[in-house]
């Protein structure tokens, strides 16, 4: 029990209850009703000593713990440093072996980073066996700080005789303590030396092996014709038993242990894949159609195995942070065939009874053969011949090896065909690697983008055979819309696997996604690049998704207008290209919060200068959302008629009925007076004024009008069609025949076959139709008296 702060303020509060009651002198009469207000005094007085004499209980117990446990350490101190310094002087050998390599192989990253994962699990053991004496050294530490606290209350002790029996029992606590802290501390001196010395190497390492990775793919690797070189290679012979060797070490499991918990990682991947495939498998027999069944077993039984094993070989590479690159590698031959065995299962979804073997085979042997000599990497010209009769050999037999019928997978081999004349070039040129690297990076474009028509081919296989409207067709598209841009994102994706199972493949991966420019402060990587493009597919996806949606919403429901569907989609495409924006700016390292500033400083001069498109703009809102105007209705403006063909957030559209297209500023259709002929509805009233002839019956005239109308297909019965006697005019009786019509579109041939029909119907009958005219009279017995001028006189 340690002496702590409380007990501190115990006995503290023990002192003060002493000295506010103070011992009385024998001397003193007392009067006997004092002596029972004392009572409580001394009861007060007897509590203190039981606290005080607990607490040295207490020490005294905790003083000989500590002086037990001090002992106990010193009888094992001696076994456990020196298993420790056993165990620290094969760790310190092992890691001078190791940096021996490193210093040697300093041309070679392939090596270097094997030797570099070497020393991390160096510097990994050398932290395991420095947990427990740290610990017990930390453990030690704290004992000796309770020690000095309690040689501090010694003198709390009244009794001279275990005042001096606790201090000698201190003193032999402390001393033991010292000395057990001073071994521990030499014996843990050397190791903390090694793993020092170990990280500091590590760090070294890693910071080169960029550069080094790059010079070992871009800088040549010899000509195999250069016979001095060949010299040289073969001498270097002697030292790659002993390379293999610290690669097998590093690239594989290296005891039995690691060995079973590998194939205990990849078992279990395995089972749950086979699993998952078995459950998929039932749910296609009672999902899918007959027609589509066999097309999914075919994926099962084949391209999914090889798929599911690298899966597993991969997941078993993992361990405590660490890949075994061998078996990763195994891992990538797997996905590499099973990517190509789906993309001809995928494309032959329909014809499940063509064969399994897939057309785009002889991508395969090249890549494997490459990348084991990546992986062994025995000396540079022997990489450099062989390379040279692998592709020898490939290209010899796409010669003789005739082309599949299938468009796409015969324009995949001819490309390969190329890429190999390529590569066979660089590989003349000494570069026998970098052609290699290249192989491997078009072969996995190939067997990608055949995969990825594949997938589009499928998909229209399921679109065939998905209804083709109702609410199951908008949900089939929504889905297919939102799962096959991540469909495409995971394949592309899955490339970097196949970089990563290549030696230095993570450094490659590394350095072309630093690839980038800067001007002056902006910087822009491949990375950020890539960034932004992916958040743009999405972005546009989720827009196309977004308003297809939408679009069948308001199809499938009728509750909801029509008309809504515009303005919400506009809203919604302006929202997400708004944090797509953002997104990328961000991506580009611009701070928004200045971004902010600057468009608040901005935000004056540009509403000043852009005065109109904001307001257009602002009148676009509120037209979209007051309703006052909706596409497909009939609107007249400043003497302008058409119908509205879109509604855009700075103009709306209207088409004439000469078929002229008219942009209409929105802020017109706020600010002034505009007619919408179909606002309500499409009907319309229309009328037409016919004059007769003074002494025509007025009555039979409307009667044969009333008839006319009634009967005319287009004209509405409800409201009725009616006449009135309008006015007597200077030369006709004024008729207007009012009737409505179903559709706007159909009131001026409506009023057309009318009028025709009126006209014919008033000729038969005799009723003349009055026009403007003027009769003059000339009246018998009002001569015009012409008067004869009298000569003039003579003169």
């Amino acid at each position: 029990m340690r002496f702590s702060a409380a007990s501190a303020a115990a006995l503290f509060l023990a002192c003060l209850l002493c000295l506010a009651f103070p011992a009385r002198s024998d001397e003193m009469e007392v009067p006997p009703e004092s002596l029972a207000a004392e009572q409580p005094v001394q009861d007060q007085d007897i509590a203190v000593r039981e606290a005080l004499d607990s607490l040295l209980d207490a020490q005294r117990a905790q003083l000989t713990e500590i002086f037990s446990l001090s002992q106990k350490m010193g009888r094992d101190i001696n076994a456990m440093t020196g298993a420790f310094r056993k165990n620290i002087t094969l760790l310190q050998q092992e890691f001078q072996k190791v940096s021996a390599l490193s210093q040697t192989a300093a041309g070679n990253p392939a090596l270097l980073a094997f030797l570099t994962e070497q020393l991390q699990r160096i510097l990994e053991k050398i932290n395991t066996h420095l947990v427990p004496i740290l610990s017990d050294m930390e453990t030690l530490r704290q004992k000796k700080q309770a020690l000095d606290i309690l040689e501090k209350s010694l003198s709390s002790y009244a009794d001279p005789e275990e005042h001096r029996r606790m201090e000698t029992l201190l003193g032999n606590a402390s001393r033991n303590i010292s000395i057990l802290l001073e071994r521990m501390e030499n014996a843990a001196a050397p190791a903390r030396e090694i793993a020092e010395k170990a990280e500091q190497r590590v760090n070294a390492l890693m910071l080169s092996m960029p550069s080094m990775w790059k010079d070992y793919y871009l800088e040549s690797s010899g000509h195999f014709y250069d016979l001095a070189e060949w010299g040289q290679d073969i001498r270097a012979m002697s030292s790659f038993r002993e390379t293999l060797s610290v690669h097998a070490s590093t690239a594989l499991p290296s005891s039995l242990r690691d060995w079973l918990n590998a194939l205990a990682r990849m078992a279990s991947a395995f089972v749950l894949l086979l699993l998952a495939a078995w459950t998929l498998r039932g749910a296609a027999r009672r999902s899918l159609p007959a027609g589509a069944r066999p097309g999914v077993e075919r994926v099962l039984r084949n391209s999914f195995l090889w798929i599911a094993l690298g899966i597993s070989l991969h997941f078993s590479a993992w361990a405590d942070g660490r890949m075994f690159q061998m078996l990763a590698s195994a891992g990538t031959m797997f996905l590499c065939w099973g990517e190509l065995a789906l993309a001809w299962d995928l494309y032959d979804m329909d014809r499940p009874e063509r064969r399994l073997l897939t057309p785009l085979w002889p991508l395969f042997p090249p890549l494997i053969a490459g990348m084991l000599l990546l992986i062994f990497d025995p000396f540079p010209h022997f990489i450099c011949v062989a390379w040279l009769v692998v592709q020898v050999i490939d290209l010899w037999r796409a010669h003789r090896r005739p082309l599949p019928p299938e468009t796409p997978q015969r324009t995949a081999l001819r490309l390969h065909h190329w890429q190999r004349w390529i590569t066979l070039i660089i590989s003349l040129a000494g570069f026998a690697r970098l052609s290699i690297l290249i192989n491997m990076f078009l072969t996995a474009c190939l067997s990608t983008s055949m995969l990825c028509l594949a997938i589009v081919r499928v998909n229209k296989l399921i679109e065939s055979r998905m209804p083709q409207s109702g609410m199951t067709a908008v949900m089939a598209g929504l889905a297919a819309a939102l799962i096959l841009p991540l469909v495409f994102l995971a394949v592309v994706s899955a490339t970097a696997l196949w970089m990563l199972a290549y030696p230095g493949g993570g450094f490659v991966l590394q350095h072309v996604a630093s690839l980038g420019f800067s001007v002056g402060g902006f910087s822009l990587n491949a990375m950020q690049v890539l960034s932004i493009l992916i958040a743009f597919y999405l972005a546009k996806t989720l827009i196309a998704v977004g308003n297809t949606f939408m679009a069948g919403m308001t199809s499938q429901f009728s509750s909801l207008p029509p008309t809504l569907l515009l303005p919400f989609q506009t809203i919604y495409r302006y929202l997400l290209w708004a944090v797509f924006g953002l997104y990328a700016l961000k991506a580009m390292g611009f701070n928004l919060s200045s971004l902010s500033m600057i468009a608040g400083g901005l935000s004056v001069g540009i509403g000043i200068g852009l005065q109109n498109v904001v307001q257009n703009f602002t009148s676009g809102l509120l037209v979209i959302f007051s309703r006052s105007i909706r596409e497909g209705d009939v609107v007249e403006t400043g003497g302008v008629l058409g119908v509205v063909k879109k509604i855009n957030i700075r103009s709306t559209v209207l088409q004439t009925y000469d078929n002229a297209t008219i942009f209409v500023p929105n802020s017109s259709f706020l600010g002034g007076t505009f007619t919408n002929w179909t606002h309500n509805n499409r009907r319309v009233r229309k009328d037409i004024t016919v004059g007769v002839a003074y002494g025509s019956d007025v009555r039979e005239c409307m009667e044969i009008m009333l008839g006319i109308a009634r009967e005319h297909p287009k004209v509405l019965l409800r409201p009725e069609p009616s006449v009135l006697f309008t006015e007597f005019g200077a030369s006709s009786l004024d008729l207007r025949l009012f009737f409505w019509v179903r559709d706007y579109d159909d009131s001026l041939t409506a009023s057309s076959d009318i009028r025709l029909k009126i006209n014919d119907a008033f000729a038969e009958r005799g009723i003349e139709i009055s026009f403007p005219q003027m009769d003059v009279h000339m009246r018998g017995d009002n001569r015009l008296l012409l008067e004869k001028a009298p000569d003039g006189a003579e003169g």
